[in-house]
């Protein structure tokens, strides 16, 4: 597509590691991660923080095409609505990861996350559900643009998963900015919006957060499996937690 932008697009749920699999592609060269794109205008509103440290109002790295320079815009919106609204957008090269996190640590992330927590785990549970179910057929209409990605997987083996991502834009060989297998050099960036981990710089460690294990009530636990444990096993996550514990290592 002669003249389009190429957008690299991380869909999921919240609390998914659309953070950190964003940052880490927009260290490879020619990858501009511009972060929550969807948001920009309520984040300005809002005075909220570019990844930089400044308001977003205040930051001059706006237009993100032309300041970058970048051939692919990492945009990890994460809402499959907003894919779709990209998906026809002419001038747009739209390619992307389906982001998938085990529901049960995912609950508990937002059980303690302020702007998520009052959601049930029963409720929590349908929407994990229906969300990867409509980026499931999303994906499925795009079969050479999309892949699916385990963020457990990624954790295990972040080189070779961050490789077959980015093989969707042509960069599978190149450099990469891991230290090794288990962490990653991240300089300052320019995100728009994501986890409060965006602000980590320098040599930040890759592993599984595994508090839900300990954390997470028996009650919670259920009632979020009740509804997604049928697309939970389809992803290959056991539904018994020890099993689960095994599985994260």
């Amino acid at each position: 597509m002669n003249g389009s932008l190429r957008v690299l697009y991380v869909a999921g749920l919240p609390h998914s590691g659309s953070t950190l699999l964003t940052r880490v592609l927009g260290e490879i060269d020619g990858l501009f991660a511009a972060g929550e794109v969807y948001s920009l205008g309520e984040r300005v509103a809002n005075a909220d923080r570019c990844g930089c440290g400044l308001a977003l109002g205040d930051c001059a790295f706006r237009a993100i095409a032309a300041e970058s320079g970048c051939r692919v815009i990492v945009d990890s919106s994460k809402s499959p609505t907003y894919a779709h609204i990209l998906d026809g957008v002419t001038g747009i090269e739209l390619c992307g990861v389906h982001l998938v996190r085990d529901p049960r640590p995912t609950s508990y992330s937002w059980s303690v996350d302020p702007h998520y927590h009052r959601t049930r785990g029963l409720a929590f549970g349908a929407r994990w559900t229906l969300w990867n179910l409509e980026l499931e057929a999303f994906a499925a209409r795009r079969r050479t643009a999309f892949v699916r990605l385990r963020f457990e997987d990624f954790l295990r083996d972040p080189v070779a998963e961050t490789r077959r991502v980015a093989g969707l834009v042509g960069a599978r060989e190149a450099a990469l900015p891991f230290v090794d297998g288990t962490a990653v050099r991240l300089p300052s960036h320019h995100m728009i919006e994501g986890h409060a981990s965006r602000f980590d710089t320098g040599v930040v460690g890759i592993r599984a957060n595994t508090a839900w294990q300990r954390r997470l009530s028996t009650r919670r636990e259920l009632s979020t499996v009740l509804l997604a444990l049928p697309l939970q096993l389809l992803y290959g996550y056991p539904p018994a937690r020890r099993l689960a514990r095994a599985a994260s290592r």
